[in-house]
Order: C-alpha cells, then sequence, then structure tokens
C-alpha cells in the first residue's frame, strides 16, 4: 500500500549506462532551470529597485545594524542586495558573531555556519551565502530529477524540476536563506534511501535536522521506507497478512537512522552549553517569533476562519498594512497563503496515484506540521516557502501536467510570473508571502 506508484514506472535501480545518462541529463537541466530562473529574479529584483528604491523604513526595522548592502554605493552592492532581505539579516549576523540574542536560537546553525566559513574564502557573507545557496539548489535539482526518474517518465521528471524552478516562492532558493541547503538534504536523504545507503540517508537527515526546524520529519520518511520501500531490493514480503506489517527485515543498518535526531540534539546540546537553555529555539519561537503551537492544522483553521473578514477588508479598502511603505496588507497575505493551501492539497489529491504514497504521507507530515504554530497576524505564514521541500507535490504535479502540454505552458508561465512579482516585492523589503 504505502510504495504504490503510477502506470508505467521506470526501473526501481537504473542499469549503469541509463544512470551515467540521467546523471548528465539531471546536470544539464538542473544548471538551465536554476539560471534561467535566477536570472528571471535578478532582472525583477534589479528594476524593482531602479524604479521604486526600496522602503527604507522596513529596512531601518530589519536590518539596523546595516548588515545588508546599500543600493546607492556601487554596482556591486545592487547586483548583491537583492539577495539579502528580511531573515537573511539574522543569518548573516549569527555567520559573524554567532548565537548574539534569545531570538537568534530560533535559526538553526547549519547554514550560518557555512556562509561563517565561506565568507573567509570570499571576504563577503553575502557572495557566500549566494554560492551556497545557488549550488545547493543546482545539486538538489539534479538529485530530484533522479529520483523522479526511479517512478515517473523523463518528460515528468523533466516537469518535476521545472515547477521547483519556477515556483512562486523559488526566489528564496538564491537569497541568503537556508531554503535551498534544505532541500538539497531532503532530497539527498531520500534519494539515498532508495539506493539503501543508509548511513548516506542518516547523515543527510541529522544535517537537515541542523538546517531548519522540519528537519527532525525526515525521520519519519526514512523510516518508513527502511519498513515498507520503495527500496532497491524486493521486499522480504508482498502483500500478505496486514498491511502494517514491515515489508522489510529489521536489521543493523536501522541505527543509521538515528544521526537524524541527533542533528537536532547536537544543536540543542551546544545551546545547553553555550547558553545555558537547551531548548531555546522554541523559546525564542514563542516568546520571540509570536508562533503559538495550537491543535495540529490549527493555522489552517485560523487562516479560513480569517478568509471572510480578510475579503472584506479588502474591497472595502480597509486592510491593515505589514508597515509604513509596504505595498501588501496582512488580509492580503493571508488570501495568499489560503490559496496556496488550496495548490498544496490539490497537489497532495494529484500525487496519491502517481509517486509512491511514502512520499505523499511525508508532504501530508511536512504540512500539518507547518500549519500548526499559527501566529496572530498571519497563521499560515511562509507556507509558500515551506512548500519547497514537499517534493511529493511537485511530481505529483509534475507527472498530471507532463500529460497536458496546454495545462503545463499555462502553469509554468503563471508561476514565472507571479515569481517575477515575488521577486520585485522581495527587493522592495517588503514581506513575500
Amino acid at each position: 500500500m504505502l510504495d504504490r506508484v503510477g502506470a508505467q514506472p521506470a526501473p526501481a535501480l537504473p542499469a549503469t549506462g541509463r544512470s551515467a545518462v540521467a546523471k548528465i541529463e539531471g546536470l544539464r537541466l538542473a544548471v538551465v532551470a536554476t539560471l534561467g530562473t535566477r536570472l528571471l529574479v535578478w532582472a525583477a529584483a534589479i528594476a524593482s529597485i531602479a524604479i521604486f528604491g526600496e522602503n527604507a523604513v522596513a529596512r531601518h526595522l530589519l536590518d539596523p545594524s546595516r548588515v545588508t548592502p546599500p543600493i546607492h554605493s556601487g554596482v556591486l552592492n545592487m547586483l548583491l542586495s537583492p539577495a539579502a532581505r528580511w531573515d537573511s539579516v539574522w543569518y548573516l549576523q549569527i555567520a559573524a558573531h554567532g548565537y548574539f540574542s534569545p531570538p537568534s536560537a530560533n535559526f538553526y546553525p547549519l547554514y550560518p555556519l557555512l556562509v561563517g566559513l565561506g565568507a573567509r574564502l570570499s571576504d563577503n557573507a553575502i557572495v557566500a551565502g549566494i554560492a551556497i545557496s545557488i549550488g545547493s539548489t543546482v545539486a538538489a535539482l539534479m538529485l530530484l530529477y533522479r529520483l523522479a526518474l526511479l517512478d515517473l517518465e523523463r518528460p515528468a521528471a523533466r516537469m518535476t524540476v521545472l515547477l521547483v524552478a519556477v515556483f512562486p516562492a523559488s526566489l528564496f532558493l538564491s537569497a541568503a536563506y537556508p531554503t535551498s541547503l534544505f532541500l538539497l538534504l531532503t532530497i539527498a536523504a531520500v534519494y539515498a534511501a532508495r539506493r539503501e545507503r543508509w548511513p548516506l540517508a542518516g547523515l543527510c537527515g541529522g544535517l537537515a535536522a541542523a538546517t531548519s526546524s522540519d528537519g527532525i520529519l525526515l525521520i519519519v520518511v526514512l523510516a518508513l521506507m527502511y519498513l515498507y520501500g520503495p527500496r532497491g531490493r524486493s521486499p522480504l514480503r508482498e502483500r500478505a497478512g496486514a498491511w502494517w506489517r514491515p515489508r522489510f527485515p529489521i536489521e543493523r543498518e536501522i541505527v543509521w537512522l538515528a544521526l537524524v535526531p541527533a542533528g537536532l540534539a547536537a544543536y540543542l546540546g551546544y545551546l545547553t552549553v553555550a547558553h545555558g537553555d537547551p531548548l531555546a529555539p522554541f523559546h525564542a519561537a514563542t516568546s520571540d517569533w509570536g508562533h503559538s503551537f495550537g491543535p495540529p492544522l490549527a493555522s489552517i483553521v485560523k487562516a479560513l476562519g480569517n478568509v471572510p473578514g480578510d475579503l472584506r477588508a479588502v474591497l472595502n479598502r480597509t486592510t491593515t498594512l505589514i508597515g509604513p511603505g509596504d505595498p501588501i496588507s496582512w488580509q492580503s497575505r493571508n488570501l495568499i497563503d489560503v490559496a496556496f493551501l488550496g495548490l498544496a492539497v490539490a497537489a497532495l489529491i494529484v500525487a496519491w496515484s502517481r509517486v509512491p504514497r511514502v512520499y505523499v504521507i511525508f508532504a501530508m507530515v511536512q504540512l500539518a506540521e507547518v500549519t500548526s504554530f499559527p501566529t496572530g497576524t498571519e497563521p499560515m505564514i511562509g507556507l509558500a516557502r515551506y512548500m519547497l521541500p514537499m517534493f511529493a507535490l511537485f511530481m505529483g504535479a509534475g507527472a498530471y501536467l507532463a500529460e497536458r502540454r496546454t495545462a503545463a505552458r499555462i502553469t509554468l508561465v503563471t508561476s514565472a510570473l507571479l515569481l517575477v512579482a515575488f521577486s520585485g516585492l522581495w527587493a522592495y523589503w517588503s514581506l513575500v508571502p
């Protein structure tokens, strides 16, 4: 049941020749998709800066130490500034100074650690952050293509990669954010599990858990794949007996999965030694960043409950702006989040019969986690960005759209236009959905 896939699956483990071709195809596609969409992001951001400048009030509030480069002090700064907005300030400061305040513990350590190391080589933390993000994006899309080929035909695998690259929130894949690194580690862990390389799967899962609070969830998909598949070899038993019984034997190699929680434990251990608070990230999320754990899916319930009032406010032009000079209101953002939620649910439905169900279950768990910690101003804040590591959504949509050329073209063009709009807003220091 758990490893059911759609029709016409590719072989679980391609032959050596086919694998070499897939590597070349995947690398070429990843490079073209990454560079092509990054040109869109940078062009839109620079055009927005040239036309509208930046929201000086937002920048002063969010970057009082002026970590991000000013846009009017040289061409290089103008080129770099679109990569550093909002939470980038926190990651850059942590890279330079470590965890300097209680709120900074909300940001997990692997990405700023790598940025700090890269800054020593490049003498510029933002350059290092961009290089890490873009390099991680290329590697992630290449692995995603190879992972998709295990279950989908080539057109569907290519469409999967393109959908991720032009997704409106993919602007974060080249920003000074850990999004692309987390995407890479997530896909690498799952791909290693498909190849039954459990030490590598556990290591990537542990690194993901040290990159994002969502990384610990990889233990779910890796454990399901270990017990039920899909995996490289044939299962011990087919569908005889109860559906919940493991299809693969439990052997010593399962201990490698303990590396996933070890990644989180290492961060909490560091905070215990350095700051005396092993629960600092969770305290920061609630007391400093306004998240509160409600019942599961509490954010969805709250956001949907706000829709009638948000619509009235938008129609009557009585919305509450995020801040002075910001072109987007909190009500508009909530409605955009609800639209992305609908997109995620539709993609889950499409994916259920087209990709391994273990992947879909993992995406459901991820979606449930990010929609269970509402804030007062925007219940599902950041949902579009958090959808990027839910690769099952894009695999299912890729398989569906690969069979429908007109719908695929409309989807890609619409997504690219939204990516341009989001990139322009981001460069202006507007809070991007």
